[in-house]
């Protein structure tokens, strides 16, 4: 896989020049561009197998590497609605994070489960989704690599009904 983009690669204006061809399209699409211009040579294919957690990774090293360290950032209060104001340095986002190398697995109670983390095609699938239920069956059916309760196999297209809520 490319690496993120080197500050050489792209500039601050080449960076609008594909916001701006985004701006009419759909969010997933205009991630898909911005990861593009992350990994510049990568195919489309390859950019929508990466997990989610790595694209945003890559969105970050191409803002980090475009305009620096350090960002302002502006937030509201979700209680008051008062707004807050302060500098974030853009390196300890993310430190340290590191893919796993083996799938995941969660045990609770009957349950196990192992699963791979989403991919950006898993989120575009899900977006498409009639709703949130839907879209929930669609990531657990295309995440999971094997679930056993009570020691047998659970067919991943039933997973969604017999998960619990959470």
């Amino acid at each position: 896989m490319n690496g993120p983009i080197g500050a050489s690669a792209a500039g601050p204006a080449e960076l609008l020049a594909v916001w701006e061809t985004g701006l009419a399209q759909h969010p997933s699409d205009r991630s898909l561009l911005l990861h593009r211009a992350a990994r510049p040579g990568a195919g489309t294919d390859e950019l929508l197998s990466v997990p989610v957690g790595q694209r945003e990774a890559d969105l970050l090293a191409l803002r980090r590497a475009l305009f620096g360290e350090r960002m302002q950032v502006r937030v509201e209060c979700g209680a008051c609605g008062e707004e807050m104001e302060f500098d974030l340095d853009a390196r300890v986002l993310g430190a340290g994070a590191e893919l796993p190398r083996e799938p995941l697995r969660v045990t609770e109670g009957e349950w196990v489960v192992e699963f791979r983390l989403p991919t950006v095609a898993d989120l575009a699938a899900a977006a498409t989704a009639s709703g949130p239920a839907e879209a929930r069956g669609r990531l657990v059916r295309a995440c999971t690599l094997r679930a056993l309760r009570d020691g047998e196999p659970v067919d991943a297209d039933a997973l969604p009904g017999l998960l619990p809520e959470r």
